[in-house]
């Protein structure tokens, strides 16, 4: 670039030196040469933004527009900034694209449950996504985020209780979206289009103090100065510090996935052995490709870890979204609650059997074991057992998922397996993986209920059920 890019004064060459240094050590340089869409709202950010990446993609002579998304709010103000945009691209011979989106509807429909700044950047992203998708001279999106948006950030994600990943902050490249002004504080900004007299809009929201970020903005950052002379640059450092540690946990969780993840399922003894944090990172990852769209947190992270490591044998542990992590002896697995469980169908042998995704352990003895009921009883959220006659079983014996209109006969009447756990009010999730035991001639026993009609006087043969 030019020494001098803008035609200002000692604001100007912050900024310049700012954008430039923020480039460089976040390697921008490739990215940006794919040509820049660059997202314009008409604010003071997007504007030094739009003057700096003009002069830069000129002289490099990369492929260079501005977008700007009308959320549908602040109605006639929002005219108005969409108005300045195109003009400002115009007057400066920038193609120019307008987005409209409906933020209040999406958050009505399908954003219900956001909150409207929530929801106004889900759709602002979608948006220039999709102008990127149709227009592919524009490889890459510039966004102004600056440096006193990244305390801001990252003091939030402070009062939440945030982990590693909040406290980094703004990430300066992400897919593609990069952050060139991430090193340059807000009052630099407005100093040096103060110096290039450049016009620019102000959103009204901005001076509520009801929103979090404004109340930090306003009342909790000027109070920083008092400890020191550049809160933003101490934040900045905070952020390159951790992102540096949070892609090497993050890294080493993809390499576990590619090496150990198969089929949605892993090996339960090589992820007990993780590290909380990277066991953390897998989970996330686990979730993802699994398609369940809440992340689990810590706490759900903690009590599955030392399950995992000294829990049952097996067992189901419920996570947000919708999800299930069910484990065995050798794996984890994650599948919907919302959708039907994997079906098993075992064949039992004397001893401990241990049921697929899950679902328990079920044990046979030929006579009664008294020591294994008081020490599993003691251990075990559900311990159920029964009396079988082994006299009048036909064949093999098999434990397996219930089957639709799976009914047999119990104290006198043909009951119904659906009806008698709706009726017991076992729990859905319970209801999946509960085992039916058949021999050849059909259904002998369902823990928790009656064993067959028939059964249990004659030869003993003792079922226990176990499941945590």
């Amino acid at each position: 670039m030019k020494e001098q890019l803008l035609a200002g004064g000692e604001a100007c060459r912050r900024a310049e030196e700012a954008f430039l240094q923020c480039v460089r050590e976040n390697e921008m340089e490739p990215l940006l040469s794919r040509g820049v869409l660059l997202a314009l709202s008409g604010g003071a950010d997007s504007v030094l933004l739009f003057h700096l990446l003009r002069v830069y993609t000129g002289e490099k002579n990369i492929p260079f527009a501005a977008c700007h998304v009308h959320h549908c709010i602040r109605a006639e103000e929002a005219d108005r900034d969409a108005a300045f945009a195109e003009r400002l691209a115009k007057e400066n011979g920038v193609p120019f694209f307008l987005a409209r989106e409906d933020a209040p509807a999406f958050l009505k429909g399908e954003g219900h449950g956001r909150g409207l700044e929530c929801a106004a950047r889900e759709v602002r992203y979608a948006a220039i996504r999709r102008v990127m998708g149709e227009n592919p001279l524009y490889g890459v999106c510039a966004t102004a985020h600056n440096a006193t948006d990244n305390l801001e950030t990252i003091l939030l994600h402070m009062v939440r209780g945030s982990g590693l990943r909040g406290m980094c902050g703004i990430p300066p490249v992400r897919e593609h979206f990069v952050r060139p002004l991430l090193l340059l504080a807000k009052r630099d900004v407005l100093a040096a289009l103060g110096e290039l007299s450049a016009p620019y809009v102000t959103d009204s929201t901005n001076e509520s103090t009801e929103y979090a970020r404004n109340y930090l903005r306003a009342e909790v950052i000027p109070r920083l100065f008092r400890l020191t002379p550049d809160p933003e640059a101490s934040a900045s450092r905070l952020s390159a510090n951790l992102r540096g540690e949070e892609q090497a946990l993050s890294d080493a969780a993809r390499d576990f996935c590619r090496t150990h993840l198969r089929g949605g399922a892993a090996p339960r003894g090589v992820l007990a052995a993780l590290s909380e944090a990277v066991f953390y990172r897998v989970l996330l990852e686990m979730c993802r490709k699994a398609g369940f769209p809440e992340q689990p947190e810590r706490l759900h992270v903690r009590e599955l870890h030392a399950l995992l490591r000294s829990g049952p044998a097996v067992g189901q542990y419920t996570l947000p979204g919708g999800a299930t992590a069910s484990f065995d002896r050798h794996d984890l697995t994650l599948f919907s609650r919302n959708t039907p469980a994997p079906d098993y169908e075992t064949e039992l042998s004397m001893g401990q059997n241990i049921l697929p995704r899950g679902a328990g352990e079920l044990w046979l003895f030929e006579t009664r074991n008294e020591e294994f009921e008081n020490r599993k009883s003691n251990v075990y959220n559900l311990f159920i057992q029964a009396k079988l006659d082994s006299a009048t079983i036909l064949g093999r014996l098999i434990a397996r998922t219930r089957r639709e209109g799976d009914s047999y006969v119990c104290g006198g009447m043909t009951r119904r397996v659906r009806r008698l756990m709706t009726d017991a009010k076992i729990p859905h999730v319970l209801r999946r993986i509960l085992p039916v035991v058949c021999d050849e001639s059909g259904i002998l026993w369902v823990p928790g209920f009656g064993v067959r009609d028939g059964n249990g006087s004659g030869t003993g043969l003792y079922a226990y059920y176990c499941y945590r």
